[in-house]
């Protein structure tokens, strides 16, 4: 655990121009986080904040004040990169997690990385690493509050989205007594809870009920029913133009009764599959993920493979018994 408040307060009162950044794929906590610290340098006299993502933005976040100023991968197809003062990497363990955002380091006097990940190894002039914290969002909370900077409700907003979205609406393992007392001081900010929470948990797009069909008439079960797959192929993601919705499908496979681990396998490109790992209890599906590159939490994690669909799905299934048989001895 690296926590250095001091440090990241000094970056915050120097820098006028900053870009923040978080991982591709951005979810919720990444999102959040990123937002609620362009609301705060904002609202302290920066000059510019821009925030970039390498990759489509989740239309459900339309909530967050400014979401339209969200700079995504069309944006960075078509605009070269300015200088800053400072970039500020949230949510993200390792530099591949960024994709093309990593040429803002070129572009950039300082770095600062903010994360929450067991094994970060992302570089910075500060870096802050607390695994404890269930969110980007929880660390900033404390952070702001240490440092007397207002959380506004722009800011308490954004950050409620980030620990909610990270803990499944203080659902899962990883909730903490810290994010509960947090999440309480920041509705008392006046958030709109139902509406952040509706878009987020509980709202689908009906567009993707053809796409969501397929994927249950083909969820298939595996080690007497404690893993269940759902594999969707490139042909398939095309056909229902499934992109962000693939989130919507995960609790399908996970939250099926007598599952221990669930995985979403996705051929976004040919031959290039994202994997998406949810678990209950002690199945760490982190250590999963960092044996094929990739990363996350405990209960939730993910990683990128390239190869043929049924030589990934073997190498992967491999390495959920594994995981499986050790959590039960």
């Amino acid at each position: 655990m690296r926590t250095d408040f001091k440090g990241v307060y000094d970056l915050f009162k120097k820098a006028d121009n900053v870009a923040i950044v978080g991982h591709i794929r951005p979810d919720g906590d990444c999102i959040g986080s990123a937002m609620a610290i362009r609301y705060a340098l904002l609202q302290r006299g920066a000059s510019v904040v821009d925030v970039f993502f390498d990759d489509l933005i989740p239309i459900n976040f339309f909530y967050l004040p400014d979401f339209e100023q969200i700079k995504d991968k069309n944006y960075i197809d078509k605009n070269p990169w300015r200088e800053y003062d400072l970039l500020i990497v949230v949510d993200s363990s390792t530099e591949d997690r960024i994709g093309r955002c990593t040429e803002l380091r070129k572009h950039a006097k300082k770095v600062l990385v903010i994360d929450h990940h067991q094994n970060t190894t992302m570089e910075g002039d500060v870096v802050v690493v607390n695994p404890k914290h269930v969110a980007i969002g929880a660390i900033l909370y404390e952070f702001f509050v240490d440092t007397n900077i207002e959380i506004t409700k722009d800011v308490a907003t954004a950050l409620y989205t980030s620990m909610a979205t990270d803990t499944g609406c203080f659902a899962q393992a990883n909730t903490t007594g810290y994010a509960h007392r947090a999440a309480a001081t920041l509705i008392d900010k006046g958030i709109d809870i139902e509406t952040i929470n509706y878009n987020n948990f509980r709202l689908y797009d009906r567009r993707v009920i053809p796409g969501l069909a397929y994927a249950l008439r083909n969820i298939k079960f595996f080690s007497h029913g404690s893993v269940a797959l759902i594999g969707i192929p490139y042909s398939k993601i095309k056909k229902f133009g499934l992109n962000g919705e693939l989130n919507q499908f995960k609790k399908f496979a996970s939250e099926a009764s007598g599952v221990r681990v669930g995985m979403i396998i996705t051929e976004r490109k040919k031959g290039e599959f994202n994997v998406s790992l949810r678990s209950h209890g002690n199945v760490d599906v982190a250590k999963i993920a960092e044996s094929f590159g990739g990363g996350g939490h405990k209960n939730a994690s993910g990683f990128v493979m390239k190869g043929k669909y049924q030589k990934v799905l073997k190498d992967i299934l491999n390495q959920v018994e594994k995981c499986l048989i050790m959590t039960e001895s």
